[in-house]
């Protein structure tokens, strides 16, 4: 038995409400950075399960993304999280069935889909921001970029040759914010993933977007989700002008 099905069924094991019934599970997927994703049926009811990966602790508390999930759950964005095992970090959700994410390579608005679909993205990103809830994770985009190269340094591993000019500039950017009356803090997704968007899930029938993965998920300025949006999503001038508004 692979380590990986072993350390399903120990979860399967901890949720006491699935004792005696019938219970399956499928791998969702390969090995990702940060998880193990598994698809588990229980007696024909489909649920969603990530287990932390290796090394995953580096870069994630594993409390602050259950709470992240949480809130999303309750402002209608996210899926229902019905278990957290605070012990081991693996979370179990709802399988949104009938949602998909989109099968581009990169989430290229102006190619694709009509400005309806980009409008749908921000109403269900504004409710998050919009949750009025605080979240426990307090560090905002640059103290989480600033922690990603204490461990690339504390680690050894390979630094792009700009990297001293890169983390000068959110320096000076993070200055000029603060400059300028600091951040409006508001519970932001914060994904520094260039695909970011393909957590965006569309259900088609029903017309509904959900956002799945909260890894960074903390208190920051909205405008940082609008730009990485921007990027992520190859957006153009005039998607931009319509998202700021």
């Amino acid at each position: 038995m692979e380590q990986e099905d072993k350390t399903i069924l120990e979860v399967i094991d901890q949720i006491k409400d699935w004792k005696g019934k019938e219970v399956k599970h499928d791998r969702l997927s390969d090995f990702f950075m940060w998880n193990y994703n598994w698809i588990v049926s229980v007696n024909g009811n489909k649920y969603f399960i990530k287990i932390p990966g290796e090394k995953a602790e580096l870069f994630f508390n594993r409390d602050h993304i259950h709470a992240a999930c949480q809130l999303a759950a309750e402002a209608g964005v996210g899926p229902d999280v019905p278990y957290y095992l605070s012990g081991n970090g693996a979370e179990v959700t709802e399988w949104l069935d009938g949602y998909e994410g989109l099968k581009t390579d990169k989430w290229i608005f102006q190619h694709r889909f009509k400005e309806k679909f980009l409008f749908k993205s921000l109403d269900v990103l504004k409710k998050y921001h919009d949750s009025g809830k605080d979240l426990p994770n307090k560090k905002n985009i640059f103290d989480q970029l600033r922690d990603i190269a204490a461990v690339m340094k504390k680690h050894k591993t390979f630094e792009p040759r700009e990297m001293p000019y890169l983390m000068n500039l959110v320096d000076r950017i993070e200055e000029a914010i603060e400059a300028n009356g600091g951040m409006d803090l508001k519970p932001c997704i914060n994904n520094i993933a260039e695909r970011w968007t393909w957590d965006f899930l569309w259900n088609e029938k029903t017309r509904d977007m959900k956002i799945v993965d909260y890894e960074w998920s903390s208190m920051n300025d909205v405008c940082s989700d609008l730009a990485t949006m921007s990027v992520s999503a190859m957006l153009y001038d005039d998607h931009d002008e319509e998202l700021v508004e």
